[in-house]
């Protein structure tokens, strides 16, 4: 069985101890490939340098709406330099997040739109985050046909239609083993098939029964059994499926 976890974040300090061990354990799981993106500029480097470091991972470069005050011009110029790297594969964490506003409303939504962008004009895929946005989001991304990823996509009905007409891909996390997660649960039976990605979001989001630890991506086998459960379909077949759809998005070897 083959598994991408399509979205962690390897820079966080928590891994700054035993990523190699962490990385060894994810291979033993059977994932294959690692996608891990950057959300501060001041990050940038160090996100490179893993992906440089480890075969099988591979980077997002981008800018959290957290922390999109932090962004200046230079910070578009890196993002868009980087995008030439062998190992970059798209733009992200991008996106929105009013729930805490770490940021305004209006720099995140000039950071995402810049970065957004820069995605499009060099056709990369682009790993969104969306919180008490939803609005604002279809606004953003209705104006161009990017090649969207729906990062921890949380079963939102309103984002649903849309996203599928959009042909977005939809990123499951472990929060879809949750006991709260009913509208995901719900949300996911209705996303074809040929759209569906799973991820950690390492160090956040241990799915259950990891629950409460530091997630990795060796976890990321836990959302793939889940999600089969509850599509009621093989879970061999659900990895491969999932695995054609991350290494086409993305052109992996």
């Amino acid at each position: 069985m083959k598994i991408i976890d399509t979205h962690c974040h390897l820079d966080d300090e928590k891994f700054d101890e035993d990523l190699p061990s962490v990385l060894q354990k994810a291979k033993e799981a059977g994932i294959v490939y690692i996608l891990t993106a950057a959300t501060e500029p001041q990050f940038f480097q160090k996100v490179v340098n893993i992906a440089q470091n480890y075969e099988q991972v591979y980077f997002f470069i981008g800018v959290h709406p957290h922390d999109a005050k932090k962004a200046e011009e230079k910070t578009f110029l890196e993002a868009e330099k980087l995008l030439h790297h062998p190992k970059c594969i798209g733009i992200g964490e991008v996106g929105l997040d009013y729930h805490y506003n770490l940021s305004s409303p209006d720099i995140q939504k000039k950071v995402l739109k810049r970065l957004a962008d820069i995605a499009y004009n060099y056709k990369k895929p682009l790993s969104v985050h969306v919180r008490e946005s939803e609005d604002d989001i279809i606004k953003i991304l209705g104006r161009k046909d990017y090649k969207i990823i729906l990062h921890s996509y949380n079963g939102s009905k309103y984002l649903l239609d849309w996203a599928k007409e959009r042909d977005c891909y939809f990123s499951i996390s472990g929060m879809i083993t949750f006991k709260n997660a009913k509208d995901l649960r719900e949300s996911v039976t209705k996303i074809p098939m040929d759209k569906l990605f799973i991820e950690t979001d390492a160090p956040y989001l241990a799915p259950v029964p990891m629950r409460g630890k530091r997630n990795e991506p060796a976890f990321t086998r836990y959302t793939l059994k889940a999600l089969s459960d509850i599509l009621n379909t093989d879970e061999e077949n659900l990895s491969q499926t999932i695995y054609n759809n991350t290494v086409s998005l993305f052109g992996l070897p």
